[in-house]
């Protein structure tokens, strides 16, 4: 079963700076946002966030003992410009146009496993907004491809895949 651990294996943390050599002239903004499944014992979620000139933002969240006391932390990483392209490139064959919902109870949902976390994944540009719903639970056998993107997706700015494994 896939946790929704998030234990990040952070390389590279640095100062606030903005990343030379990515362009800003491509305006794509993209938010990679994971949610707990029904039965995530932590509860932990991960949120990357990299800006339109390549600055990364992380911020993760977990339940601290008793359900009663949320703990968050909000980093910005220290990326290079090719780090930030290939984050961007592993998720760009997944765009959809417009909005896309992999998720149990959708008719783009064949088959479903309730007891699985999510990932949102915003794309935004000057043009448009472009959001991708992926319920790990969806489709297991079908999505594979999908799936191993979106899982490995993180690895490219240095984070580690969301259950916490390189």
């Amino acid at each position: 079963m896939i946790k929704a651990a998030m234990t990040l294996g952070l390389i590279g943390l640095g100062s606030c700076t903005t990343i030379p050599g990515v362009s800003a002239a491509d305006q794509l903004e993209i938010v990679y946002e994971t949610s707990p499944g029904p039965f995530c014992g932590r509860c932990e979620t991960l949120k990357i966030s990299v800006s339109p000139e390549g600055r990364v933002w992380t911020e993760t969240g977990k339940w601290a003992g008793d359900h009663k006391d949320w703990h968050r932390e909000r980093l910005e990483l220290s990326v290079s410009p090719e780090q930030v392209r290939n984050f961007r490139t592993q998720l760009q064959s997944l765009r959809p146009d417009g909005e896309m919902r992999l998720v149990g109870g959708e008719s783009t949902c064949e088959s479903h496993m309730t007891d699985q976390p999510m990932v949102r994944v915003t794309w935004r540009d000057s043009n448009q907004t472009d959001n991708l719903d992926f319920d790990w639970g969806c489709d297991h056998d079908y999505r594979r491809a999908e799936r191993e993107i979106l899982w490995r997706a993180p690895e490219a700015l240095g984070l580690l895949n969301p259950d916490g494994r390189g």
